[in-house]
């Protein structure tokens, strides 16, 4: 089974992780980079649980991670959707467990 590795900028307020590149999303939050020397520094738009005003995160660290198909069809996902990958790991694992509830 393959999977997807991404960049994701998580939500700190509702633990929402969105997929750079994918903004604006189906939940009406957007994320837009921030300043011209990297690219790994977001402003994310959240309106977490329908709130009326977004939660605004600024400076969001843009991270490395695997993403299930869902998710990425989506553009964004939950916690048991999207899994942050170690920093400084030279092979990305899988743990196939979270892939077994699929082939049934």
């Amino acid at each position: 089974m393959s999977f997807r590795i991404r960049h994701c900028v998580e939500c700190p307020q509702c633990h929402t992780w969105y997929l750079v590149g994918f903004s604006p999303y189906r939940n009406r939050a957007y994320l837009v980079r921030t300043g011209t020397r990297s690219f790994d520094e977001y402003t994310l738009y959240c309106f977490c649980q329908g709130a009326d005003s977004p939660n605004v995160c600024r400076w969001a660290e843009a991270k490395a991670c695997e993403v299930s198909k869902s998710a990425h069809q989506r553009g964004y996902g939950a916690l048991d959707e999207i899994w942050l990958l170690e920093r400084g790991s030279r092979e990305a694992s899988v743990d196939i467990s979270r892939y077994l509830h699929l082939q049934r």
